[in-house]
């Protein structure tokens, strides 16, 4: 078997430190998150109080812990590390609203992919930009 090459090997302490970042990051921008919008499809686990981690929430994640990553619209507990394959990288366009209030992330409304992106009509100032 070939010896697998250090850039293609993600270490403990980089993983660590995403996952640090990730909670710094979320709790920055807690206060603008709308959970419903978006929850995304792969979530880490970055807080010891989160929802999935709680056995009395309907977003519990049996055997879940602490730094674990999970899928929460399946429930689906990946552990940490877990191994992955990517299928697929694309281009898609946001369509997005600004936040009244000064700071928070944008919501965002739909995605458009190139295709269709570029069949629509550019205006200064519209939501969809290219």
């Amino acid at each position: 078997m070939a010896k697998e090459s250090s850039k293609d090997l993600a270490k403990s302490e980089d993983v660590l430190a995403l996952i640090e970042n990730a909670q710094a990051l979320e709790e920055e921008n807690s206060q603008y998150l709308d959970n419903a919008d978006r929850t995304p499809f792969i979530k880490c686990l970055s807080k010891a109080e989160m929802a999935e981690l709680d056995s009395d929430s309907k977003a519990f994640i049996k055997g879940a812990k602490f730094k674990d990553f999970v899928v929460p619209a399946s429930k689906t507990l990946l552990g940490n590390p877990f191994d992955f394959t990517v299928l697929g990288i694309f281009k898609v366009y946001e369509d997005k609203m600004k936040s009244d209030v000064k700071g928070a992330l944008p919501k965002i409304c739909g995605y458009w992919m190139p295709e269709e992106a570029q069949q629509l009509d550019t205006i200064k100032d519209s939501k969809i930009r290219y």
